[in-house]
């Protein structure tokens, strides 16, 4: 029977039908005990058992549409319909993270015309698209805050050009225009993400000009996605292995999923962050190069940061790690403790920790 970390009857199972083994999985500090307790009083065992067997149906292939290429990375958002890799908040908070480290690193804040220049630069160098998404709800916020009549709002990409400044400062002044959760959670709490606040804004203003400028080709590869009804995700799954595929958190009929692919993200942050590192110095307005392996260093930490905050933001949602199966047998009685950084976590069983 499955059991929560540290509780007895936890262990690690194996379903065979794709090699991959999931855990619950138990986040630092972030879990109190009051919390543990809490999740664990709110469901009986037969309970727990359903709605992991429910986590391992769901990463079954026939569930997934899998595709090898062209797939983006969208935001771990699970009312998402697509097929992709997840990451916290897109590709915008990526961009974001590797702005605010490589400001900590040089020393120097950059304008909001720098960092529309340095968007422009990195599209023009990576040929990537570029994600940022709502909801329904945060747009319908959006329109009652800019002023607007509803036939007046159908859509963002095609809202007359006479309302663009009345709808960017409605987003900029409430977090309650921004549909997406991390980049909300960033806003309202940019003191604990390390973020500085003129960034952001910085960020939506130089996305929001260029998404509404139809002669220039870039406006063509920003994605703007608005996602449809309320959350009702019923897990936070993160998938620690690369190698894990892109998913759509949906793919199993009435239930749906956060999906975190977070070596896969760990991997594009790097390459963003040497993409703007190479193409972007002038832009940024850097005088000399910075500290690179500094830069990377820091966006790894800064990642596990908005990782841990997101599990804090997330506490009453069931966490499940998942990684490559491989091919030894799972051990019973494993519990969930800190490597010797205090950053990952690994299963460890009972005389191993004694």
């Amino acid at each position: 029977k499955l059991g929560w970390a540290g509780h007895p009857g936890f262990e690690e199972m194996d379903f065979s039908t794709n090699q991959y083994r999931v855990r619950p999985v138990k986040e630092g500090p972030i879990w109190t005990d009051m919390v543990l307790r809490e999740e664990f009083s709110t469901a009986e065992d037969e309970e727990s058992e359903r709605a992991f067997h429910q986590v391992t149906k769901f990463l079954e292939p026939q569930y997934q549409q899998q595709t090898a290429r062209n797939v983006a990375h969208r935001c771990v958002d699970g009312r998402s319909k697509h097929t992709f890799y997840g990451t916290l908040g897109g590709d915008f908070c990526d961009f974001l993270l590797c702005l605010s480290v490589i400001e900590e690193v040089s020393g120097i804040q950059f304008t909001e015309d720098a960092i529309a220049r340095t968007l422009v630069d990195y599209l023009q160098a990576t040929e990537q698209p570029f994600y940022w998404h709502s909801d329904k709800t945060a747009m319908e916020m959006l329109r009652q805050v800019a002023g607007l009549l509803p036939k007046d709002f159908c859509a963002l990409s095609s809202v007359n050009p006479w309302y663009h400044t009345r709808l960017m400062s409605a987003m900029l002044s409430s977090s309650a225009c921004v549909g997406c959760h991390h980049l909300r959670a960033i806003l309202e709490h940019t003191e604990e993400f390390r973020v500085r606040p003129q960034l952001v804004y910085g960020l939506m203003t130089g996305y929001l000009r260029l998404y509404w400028d139809p002669k220039n080709p870039l406006s063509g590869r920003l994605i703007f996605e608005v996602l449809e009804g309320d959350h009702n995700e019923e897990a936070l799954i993160l998938l620690r292995d690369a190698g894990c595929p892109p998913l759509c958190p949906t793919g199993l009929e009435r239930h749906s999923y956060m999906v975190y692919h977070m070596a896969r993200a760990d991997t594009s942050r790097a390459a963003m962050a040497t993409a703007l590192l190479t193409h972007c110095q002038a832009s940024l307005g850097l005088p000399t190069a910075p500290d690179r392996a500094a830069i990377l260093d820091g966006i790894a930490a800064r990642a596990t940061l908005h990782c841990r905050l997101m599990l804090q933001y997330c506490h009453g949602v069931p966490h499940y790690q998942v990684q490559k199966n491989s091919g030894s047998t799972p051990r019973r009685g494993s519990t969930c403790a800190p490597d010797s950084a205090g950053r990952n976590w690994r299963a460890i069983c009972d005389d191993e920790r004694e």
